[in-house]
């Protein structure tokens, strides 16, 4: 199968990253190079773009919801990162999950990450480091 397609900027987008779009191919979300503190919508149908929320804590990693619904973000810093959600045509995101006890992993180069894995749970990674070893056991036909 041969797709026709093109590559073209999105109008507005100028000073915007993190881009992702939306499972049902309607929307785009990005943020703002501001020190990361709005999350914004662009939708294809109206081409127009709209804050969604500003989170003075600041944002990063923004993931949708399968259904396009919800978008989810990590806030905060240090012992203070939360994952938020908000759903689109709602101005007040809820946190769904404090970092704060988890062992999130970071390195120098490398800054905590999470994302919306398919089932909508939140994923992110974990430092086991050399406190713990794990083992997998794997049956394989």
């Amino acid at each position: 199968m041969w797709f026709n397609s093109k590559t073209a900027i999105v109008p507005g987008s100028k000073g915007l990253f993190s881009p992702r779009w939306s499972p049902d191919g309607r929307y785009l979300i990005a943020l703002s190079r501001d020190s990361s503190k709005k999350l914004l919508l662009y939708d294809f149908r109206s081409q127009m773009w709209t804050t969604v929320v500003t989170d003075e804590s600041g944002m990063a990693y923004p993931s949708w919801s399968t259904d396009s619904q919800y978008v989810h973000y990590e806030s905060g810093s240090g012992d203070e990162r939360v994952v938020r959600r908000i759903k689109l045509g709602s101005s007040n995101p809820e946190t769904i999950v404090s970092l704060k006890d988890f062992n999130i992993y970071t390195a120098l180069v490398w800054r905590p990450w999470s994302t919306t894995a398919p089932d909508n749970s939140v994923v992110f990674t974990r430092d086991a480091s050399t406190q713990e070893t794990y083992a997998l056991d794997v049956e394989l036909p």
